[in-house]
């Protein structure tokens, strides 16, 4: 496991805590971009094979975690 997977699974774990979720019970799908000063995600969110939501955030280099809905 690497540095972005660890960061991956932060955000993740973050998110499905907010969402009052498991990990366990959710497919993501993942759109990344990388640019000089961050990176920025768009995750799909389904549950048993139903779109949930989609979430827009983007991680800084100084690690704070933007969300966006």
């Amino acid at each position: 496991m690497n540095v972005c997977d660890l960061r991956l699974r932060c955000v993740f774990t973050r998110i499905t805590s907010q969402l009052k979720l498991h990990l366990d019970q959710i497919r993501f799908m993942i759109d990344v971009h990388f640019d000089a000063t961050s990176v920025q995600y768009l995750v799909s969110l389904t549950n048993q094979s139903r779109m949930m939501d989609e979430i827009f955030f983007s991680s800084h280099l100084n690690n704070n975690i933007q969300y966006s809905q």
